[in-house]
């Protein structure tokens, strides 16, 4: 996931990185680093981020 994608995917979720850390289970430092593109996003986190994703999903 690039840094543009994932500040998009936090956006239409959350009102800050803070959040967004919280709910995927990692610090707002790290969170921010992710963002500028500073420290790749760890694959843990990317399942979180899917798990998150699916588990909002609407039930049809």
């Amino acid at each position: 996931m690039t840094p543009d994608r994932l500040t998009e995917w936090r956006k239409q979720r959350f009102s800050s990185q803070g959040e967004a850390a919280i709910a995927i289970g990692v610090g707002r430092n790290d969170w921010s680093l992710y963002e500028r593109g500073l420290k790749p996003v760890p694959l843990k986190v990317l399942w979180a981020i899917t798990g998150y994703t699916l588990a909002r999903q609407p039930i049809e």
